[in-house]
């Protein structure tokens, strides 16, 4: 049937009065955008900023949680684009796509991650997809031709924003379901990317248009009529109508400048985040020569608390705290990141010092903890980290038995022994909830003493453990399992290289040819090593017992990864970097190359968490109280719009289930794909997150990634509280100690804590690996890579480093081009656009054209400097002359020369970061 015929049937039972809005919130939302603008300016005395658009007082709480309760309303945790801080999303409970604020006005302030209740929008203010705006225009006309000949007129009102064509045009142009597939393009779990300020070159603003401004304010089209649209046309749109929880650290790092109006009582406070409104500061808190020496303070980077955001005021309220010191510093932007984050990086106080053990240098195991826990200092245990790791929570053993099974041991440092329940020690845990791990240091969760000396499991040292204990058959199955206290005494510290060459070997080797063969991998081919650099092997346990041990590991560890089979690691690239210690500037980086022995580790660190999981789960005076951690499986409508990318992009993916989506990159060979692969992925998935089991129903209770009905954090309380709390609940089911006092509500707020605080520490350590790149690349200036194109738009493009996982913007508009002959348009049969561009040839009288189209490979210079306005170091990025000449790329940073030519022994090799970060 023709758009037509179907209008003028519809029309037949549509009446020309438009319907009322359907809650007493719309009617609110409708008089306070009619009034807007309206309200009389409020001055207060020595308050000069001028009045901005006012926001609406926030909806009595109460009655919006009912609302909420109802269906009427949506809650939610606000999302602010980093690049575009007018844009806002809000993730559908129901799974649908994400809400869309498109406005300061209508976020209402609000700040990212905050806890808002909002209200949707009707659906004519809901922005039109900008790859279906030529549809509903084309729907649009025909309703309005339809109501025209209804009316019996002869004048049929025109689009505003395209013109009409002819009936015969009309006639030809069906909207088919192959259209339809193609409306979602690049929404995703972050849909910023999506939306640009600049204008496209037909002189429509990509910003999005709704029913309202395409067919103007004199609009003929009832309710009714706009609901007949398709809703996979839209983007909804929704305001914030009350702050349900401030989430927000309300903290910023910033500059200070005079106000505009030169006001002798404010200053005006610049935060470096876009995302947070700009403070107005008392001169009283300022520096005392500020005001007339403002000069003086122009590259220095303070920091500032927010103290109101008033609803009628075109500033916010702020208190002026700290000056970090000169922006241009390394030192400033860390501590910058470190407070934007609220990472307290501040000593322990004496009051917890005093709840560790008073004779700290001659502490030792009381001898009734010899009497109450498994005595296991002479079996054949040894830990497997990283070689900069101090703090060492974890150990392995493996022995093998008569009839062909193993005994398996996951030995994990007994921090709750240390901690005790509500003790300023366990308080300040709580506040902290885990370690922050930077380029340069780890800030940790514990005090040192405890961290690296008490609780770290170092070789030849009587330690407290708390074990999992397991039989198991050749392939993995578990026989028998015990969970109990424990003493160790670690045979050795191996390294996942030391262990990695027992893994390729096969053979036996001396510790010695171990450490050289690593060595001659990777730092030092031309180096002699002597005997007392090596680590010693106690207990009388020889090399090969070790290696035997580990290769024993080795087998069973991949036969627990086939039966995980459908699991889902999303391994995006991680920096690590080569300092100087003295000024911890960066002086080369490398990717982390994860090794067979990182998987061996990885593996039994699972099965641990997941069988104590299970065990927390099993008990009934636990199982309500217990602490999990799971992962909601991704957003179905965010997943249908990733499958479509991927598709386009050349990968036969489809489904959700993390099974189909390991595999499909499973057979990924191209480098650079896969990379892209992952990136959109992980872009799509949700977090993992701790919760208290009664809180959640038992059906969400999974965690998606690992394929696992249960799982917990049971393997790092040295970096992990939540790890500390699920080792008192174990303890409770054992009758080692009594259970968690807490009532499951306040497990639950502080579940939501370690949630909010992981978030934050993650945050940290990626904007730190970023910060050092981006000083490594300022040293050496500008850099050659390829680089894959994720979307074209028609001034810019998004791209992704793929070797080492950093996506970049490329503006187009200041590239040597004969701009009259770009073209920017549409690819058929996709939601993708092209752009094709013609260089300048710098030898030749004609252009040079190239075409630019998504998933395909560039060549970039990338540089890096201080933005002039936030002062913040970061990467930039422009397209390459496909004439210019090849300079250094970015990938000989892993291996050129210093800048100070410094020796090796003044060089610091770091890679301390969460290795299972993901999980």
């Amino acid at each position: 049937m023709g758009f037509k015929c179907m209008a003028k049937l519809f029309l037949e039972r549509v009446r020309s009065k438009k319907s009322s809005l359907s809650t007493s919130y719309q009617q609110q939302a409708s008089n306070s955008n009619s009034n807007q603008g309206q309200r009389p300016q409020q001055h207060r005395q020595g308050q000069t900023s001028s009045m901005m658009v006012p926001c609406d007082e926030y909806m009595p709480k109460d009655q919006v949680l009912k609302d909420v309760e109802d269906g009427k309303l949506i809650r939610g945790i606000l999302r602010i684009n980093a690049k575009i801080y007018t844009d806002s999303f809000i993730t559908d409970p129901a799974g649908g796509s994400d809400f869309y604020i498109d406005n300061v006005r209508d976020r209402n302030r609000a700040l990212n991650s905050d806890e808002v209740a909002i209200m949707v929008k009707q659906k004519r203010e809901w922005k039109v997809i900008p790859e279906c705006s030529l549809l509903v225009e084309r729907f649009i006309h025909q309703m309005r031709q339809a109501n025209a000949a209804q009316n019996d007129s002869s004048v049929i009102p025109a689009s505003e924003t395209g013109e009409i064509r002819t009936e015969d045009q009309k006639q030809d142009e069906v909207i088919g379901k192959s259209d339809q597939e193609t409306v979602e393009g690049e929404l995703s779990a972050d849909a910023a990317s999506s939306v640009s300020k600049s204008p496209t070159k037909g002189g429509r603003n990509d910003r999005r248009d709704t029913i309202s401004s395409i067919c103007g304010d004199n609009s003929v089209l009832t309710d009714e009529m706009v609901n007949r649209i398709p809703d996979e046309y839209f983007q909804r749109t929704a305001k914030v109508i009350c702050l349900l929880n401030r989430r927000h650290t309300m903290k910023a790092a910033g500059l200070l400048r005079k106000m505009p109006d030169n006001s002798p009582h404010y200053a005006l406070f610049s935060p470096m985040d876009s995302r947070i409104p700009r403070l107005m500061i008392p001169m009283k808190q300022c520096p005392s020569d500020f005001y007339d020496r403002p000069m003086d303070y122009e590259k220095s980077l303070f920091v500032a608390k927010i103290i109101e955001i008033p609803a009628d005021k075109k500033f916010a309220r702020g208190e002026l705290g700290e000056n970090l010191g000169d922006a241009d510093t390394l030192e400033a932007q860390s501590k910058a990141i470190l407070m934007e984050n609220d990472i307290r990086d501040e000593e322990f106080s004496e009051e917890v010092i005093k709840c560790l053990p008073l004779d700290k240098e001659k502490w030792e195991i009381p001898t009734e903890e010899y009497e109450k826990r498994l005595d296991l200092r002479q079996s054949c245990i040894f830990t497997i980290d990283p070689a900069t790791a101090r703090d060492l929570d974890d150990a392995l053993s493996c022995e093998p038995l008569e009839n062909g099974h193993y005994r398996v041991g996951v030995h994990i440092a007994d921090v709750s022994y240390f901690v005790s329940e509500k003790s300023v020690l366990d308080t300040e845990a709580s506040t902290r909830t885990t370690s922050v791990y930077l380029v340069e240091r780890v800030i940790p969760m514990l005090p040192r003493l405890l961290c690296d000396r008490l609780c770290s499991l170092n070789p030849n040292e009587d330690r407290l453990t708390f074990s999992v204990i397991w039989t198991l058959d050749e392939n993995g199955q578990i026989l028998d399992e015990h969970f109990t206290r424990s003493i160790i005494r670690s045979c050795v510290k191996l390294s996942y290289e030391h262990a990695q060459v027992s893994i390729q070997s096969g053979v036996s080797h001396s510790l010695s040819t171990m450490r050289l063969l690593l060595k001659d991998f990777i730092d030092h081919p031309d180096k002699d090593f002597k005997a007392e650099e090596l680590p010693p092997i106690c207990n009388n346990y020889s090399v090969d017992d070790i290696k035997q041990k580990v290769l024993h590991l080795y087998k069973i560890s991949k036969c627990l990864r086939t039966k995980r089979a459908g699991a889902l690691t999303l391994n995006q690239p991680k920096l690590q970097y080569k300092i100087q210690p003295n000024t911890k500037m960066p002086l080369s980086f490398s990717i982390y190359q994860q090794k067979d022995s990182n998987r061996l580790v990885e593996e039994f660190m699972l099965l641990a968490n997941i069988q104590v999981a299970r065990k927390l789960c099993s008990d009934k005076n636990i199982q309500e109280k217990a602490i999990l951690r799971r992962h909601p499986a991704p957003n179905p409508t965010t997943m249908q719009s990733t499958s479509k990318q991927l598709k386009a992009a050349g990968g036969a993916f489809d489904g959700i289930s993390s099974t189909s989506i390991a595999d499909f990159l499973q057979f990924i060979d191209d480098e650079s794909k896969k990379a892209l692969y992952i990136h959109l992925l992980a872009k799509s998935m949700q977090l993992a997150i701790y919760c208290c089991a009664s809180c959640v129903k038992n059906e969400d209770y999974r965690h998606y990634a690992l394929n696992v009905e249960y799982y917990t954090h049971f393997t790092s309380p040295i970096r992990r509280y939540p790890d500390i709390l699920v080792h008192r609940q174990l303890g409770a089911i054992l009758g080692y100690n009594e259970s968690l006092h807490q009532h499951p509500r306040t497990l639950e707020q502080l579940a939501q804590q370690c949630n909010e605080k992981r978030v934050n520490a993650k945050t940290c350590s990626e904007k730190s690996a970023e910060l050092y790149l981006a000083v490594l690349v300022r040293e050496y200036g500008t850099l050659q890579d390829e680089a894959l194109i994720i979307t074209v738009k028609d001034e810019s493009l998004d791209v992704l480093l793929f070797r080492i996982g950093v996506p970049l913007r490329i503006g187009i508009n200041n590239l040597p081009l004969d701009h009259p002959r770009t073209n920017f348009r549409k690819i058929e049969n996709t939601p993708y656009n092209e752009l094709t561009i013609y260089w300048k040839s710098t030898d030749r009288p004609e252009a040079i054209k190239q075409v630019l189209r998504p998933f395909e490979l560039v060549n970039i210079d990338i540089t890096s400097d201080f933005d002039k306005n936030s002062k913040k170091l970061k990467l930039s990025a422009v397209l390459r002359h496909v004439n210019a000449e090849k300079l250094t790329t970015l990938a000989n940073l892993c291996s050129i020369t210093t800048p100070a030519n410094s020796p090796p022994n003044q060089i610091i090799q770091r890679m301390d970061f969460d290795p299972y970060a993901e999980y």
